[in-house]
């Protein structure tokens, strides 16, 4: 079988009706040699006997480096991060359709400050792209803040959980409205606080925070975030709450950009 100089041997599926000892001993003895092709159901006999995989898809033809094993754990890493990425472009395109009111356009975040957070990031739409300042930026769980400088071909945009953010807030269950506000030891935690509540404010964990249309830059209803906790401020007689907001500021990757003039409160 392993005569031959410089050939391939193809053996196909050599361990099919054998027993346990005649497996491993086909196993132990094409452990020893170089120079076949092995098609095989046997995973074992493959992740033993072989030091590359020649796996032939629909689209395509590859080979990989190491064993059965190997191939299959990067298969399923790919696999995983495709169905991650199409999920997160549905929840996109599903998002384009619930603001179906206003002028909106995709974009994808080309960079962000050095921290674990997108508190401050770019994105690759500008003003050649009707981009402006003060547009309201979105992902598909929520609100994420708004384009505070444009370029040409791309954006700078500030997050809700950067200390300098401001966003009037409602919440619907208790009719009130509060400012929701970024603060640094809560950003550092993907989180920002609600506050200008009064002290007799029935607000409770778990209640959602909506944006209150009450400035020039939020429309009125955009989902923020949920009440994580409250607390009393005996200063100044007055509560605030931190919030967890509804868009997950550790991984943004693309985000869907409402153009000015088309913010408006409907």
């Amino acid at each position: 079988l392993f005569l031959k100089p410089n050939g391939f041997a193809l053996i196909d599926e050599p361990t099919n009706h054998l027993d346990a000892e005649g497996r491993e001993r086909v196993a132990g003895y094409l452990a020893a040699k170089q120079g076949f092709l092995l098609v095989s159901h046997d995973r074992d006999l493959l992740d033993r006997t072989v030091d590359h995989i020649l796996s032939i898809n629909r689209a395509d033809i590859e080979v990989q480096q190491g064993n059965y094993s190997s191939w299959q754990e990067n298969r399923d890493r790919r696999d995983n991060y495709e169905r991650a990425e199409n999920e997160r472009l549905k929840g996109l395109l599903g998002l384009k359709e619930e603001l179906v009111e206003y002028d909106t356009i995709g974009a994808n975040v080309i960079s962000k400050e050095s921290t674990n957070w997108f508190t401050v990031f770019t994105i690759d739409k500008g003003s050649s792209d009707g981009i402006s300042e003060n547009d309201v930026v979105m992902v598909t769980g929520g609100l994420v803040g708004h384009v505070e400088k444009v370029g040409i071909n791309w954006a700078k945009v500030v997050s809700l959980i950067d200390p300098t953010s401001s966003v009037g807030g409602y919440i619907d269950r208790i009719d009130e409205v509060a400012i929701v506000e970024g603060d640094f030891t809560l950003s550092q935690e993907g989180k920002c606080k609600l506050t200008h509540l009064p002290i007799d404010s029935a607000l409770s964990v778990g209640d959602t925070i909506k944006t209150s249309g009450l400035s020039d830059i939020y429309p009125r209803g955009l989902l923020v975030g949920k009440v994580d906790a409250i607390y009393t401020d005996a200063a100044s007689s007055s509560k605030y709450a931190v919030i967890t907001p509804m868009a997950d500021f550790t991984n943004i990757k693309e985000v869907l950009v409402i153009r000015k003039g088309q913010a408006e409160n409907p």
